[in-house]
């Protein structure tokens, strides 16, 4: 979240120690780039609950998103698979945003972000009208202004199992009035590590008992 430069996708360097003057190689996988409709995409609320609840994730991009609009004050924001709470988007609003645009594939998940929303207008939290939900893909979005700020956590298993790389480039070059800073982007890059491995049938059974195993198949294709 906090590194300096933008990258998204699984990303291999291979470097030889001996030779300073060899480049590296490096490989790259967009595991989305172009699709352009939502069945690759689903919600799970479990497993949406569990990211809303692990406090050291929420707090980190809490603090990433405060920092971010205490140097650019009264900045506009784009939050990115927003969510069924909006959360990341409200935390903008709270944080001094000067308008929020929310977006969410997933109609029922968007109905229940505007729900989300409306308790915290009819609160005092957030002025009326600060936050605007869109429904559908970031890359069928058209907005009336550059966005000073991009908050996105639609980060998969794999890093770009969720689309990441092609909604993040192609806000790059549409939406950013500043596409070319590590500061417009939350978060800033993403990498998916790996290591060699064996897998076998039984593997469910060596691991913890509510573990979902299944997400991870789906995630590596098994």
């Amino acid at each position: 979240m906090r590194k300096a430069a933008f990258v998204v996708g699984l990303a291999l360097t291979f470097t030889n120690a001996d030779s300073a003057m060899r480049p590296a190689l490096r490989v790259r996988w967009s595991a989305t780039d172009g699709f352009s409709d939502a069945s690759f995409c689903s919600f799970n609320a479990a497993r949406y609950q569990g990211m809303v609840d692990d406090e050291e994730r929420t707090t980190l991009f809490a603090e990433a998103i405060r920092d971010a609009l205490r140097r650019r004050p009264g900045a506009v924001v784009l939050d990115i698979g927003t969510g069924p709470e909006a959360l990341l988007a409200l935390i903008a609003a709270r944080a001094g945003a000067k308008k929020v645009y929310a977006v969410e594939v997933q109609p029922e998940v968007a109905a229940l972000a505007r729900q989300a929303i409306a308790v915290a207008v009819e609160a005092g939290d957030v002025p009326a009208g600060l936050i605007e939900v869109h429904e559908g893909f970031s890359t069928a979005l058209e907005l009336p202004e550059q966005v000073d700020l991009l908050v996105a956590e639609i980060v998969g298993s794999v890093a770009s199992g969720e689309g990441i790389y092609a909604t993040m480039h192609d806000a790059q070059q549409r939406l950013m009035r500043r596409p070319y800073e590590a500061d417009s982007y939350i978060p800033r890059a993403v990498e998916t590590w790996c290591a060699p491995m064996s897998y076998a049938q039984q593997h469910p059974l060596l691991g913890p008992r509510d573990f979902d195993w299944e997400a991870v198949r789906e995630e590596i294709g098994v």
